[in-house]
């Protein structure tokens, strides 16, 4: 059986996260780190200029979600429109970088928080990436 532990956190709430689980490994997994799970820049552009597009339109007509702001809401259009969640697999599906951290990540078999920048209840590639760990956690045990 798997013991590796994996979870996920915005980057403000990591010192808060560091509290509770003070032993746990801390992966910052954004561009501004270089992180090899970061998004491509072709994606992140994508995503940016969609969510400012979004941003000009007349923010009334937009349904809202129980507990989502118009952020969040935008946000996560912006997501859906741009096919992030496929088009970020892709990329890190194929990428020999992410397949060594991949295979280092589940080898030294520590518990880890996959950090980056977006709050629940937005959308963030640190979710996918954290099943994919997941995945690949199980298939090398």
């Amino acid at each position: 059986m798997w013991k590796l532990k994996i979870y996920e956190t915005w980057l403000k709430n990591l010192p808060k996260f560091k509290e509770s689980h003070p032993k746990v490994k801390i992966e910052i997994v954004t561009r501004t780190v270089d992180h090899p799970c970061a998004p491509s820049k072709g994606l992140l552009g994508d995503f940016v200029r969609c969510k400012n597009k979004l941003r000009t339109k007349n923010l009334t007509t937009l349904e809202t979600d129980e507990g989502k702001t118009i952020s969040d809401i935008i946000h996560n259009r912006a997501w859906d429109y741009v096919d992030y969640h496929t088009r970020y697999l892709e990329e890190i599906c194929h990428s020999d970088k992410v397949n060594k951290w991949l295979d280092s990540t589940v080898k030294e078999g520590n518990d880890l928080v996959l950090v980056c920048y977006e709050k629940p209840p937005k959308k963030c590639h640190r979710h996918i990436l954290k099943g994919l760990l997941e995945k690949h956690a199980e298939l090398n045990v």
